[in-house]
């Protein structure tokens, strides 16, 4: 997590290896004290070089003063081929409006 502000959560990785396929991300996110779980996914590989960091931001369901756990899963395609893993966990606060 690299920057958080009352509706957003901007988060970032290092891509695993992708043995030369296309990989998608999802990330998971949910609200700690409801429980409620939120996914955006369909999030591309947007670097070039193994280890790279991708950045994505996180804006629906976002709410002041709430506590979420976040996720970073990711897929490496073909479908035949499909690895998922988490490969970070963090947990943050969003502030005051």
């Amino acid at each position: 997590m690299i920057d958080v502000t009352a509706v957003s959560i901007r988060v970032q990785w290092i891509r695993g290896f992708n043995g030369g396929f296309q990989q998608t991300f999802t990330i998971r996110y949910t609200d700690v004290v409801s429980g409620v779980v939120k996914e955006k996914s369909g999030i591309e590989d947007r670097v070039v070089g193994s280890g790279q960091m991708i950045t994505d931001d996180i804006t629906d369901g976002i709410e002041p003063e709430t506590e979420y756990r976040v996720l970073t899963l990711w897929a490496a395609f073909p479908e035949s081929l499909v690895l998922n893993i988490w490969i970070s966990h963090l947990i943050s606060t969003t502030p005051c409006r």
